[in-house]
């Protein structure tokens, strides 16, 4: 809980991230995680995700246009012309 309550210290777009993991649910969805924070921010926020993710034993499923985060995530899927594809 530790880390939730640090996240939720962040700017006000990323307290709904920080309160998903509370219920422990199997599938965390993000829409945009890092929208707002900065370049450090973002990091912070994508890694502290991941971590409780990984504690919980649930999965990410995280819409982003902030190709700065794609590293952290095990696989990408784009939405190209319509199509649905995998990298």
């Amino acid at each position: 809980m530790a880390n939730v309550a640090r996240m939720m210290r962040m700017a006000d777009n990323s307290a709904p991230v920080a309160r998903a993991p509370v219920n422990s649910p199997r599938i965390i969805r993000a829409d945009e995680p890092t929208a707002a924070p900065g370049s450090k921010r973002a990091g912070i926020v994508m890694d502290l995700l991941r971590k409780l993710a990984t504690e919980q034993g649930a999965r990410i499923i995280a819409v982003a246009h902030d190709d700065r985060i794609y590293d952290r995530f095990d696989t990408l899927c784009h939405l190209r012309r319509g199509r649905l594809e995998t990298s």
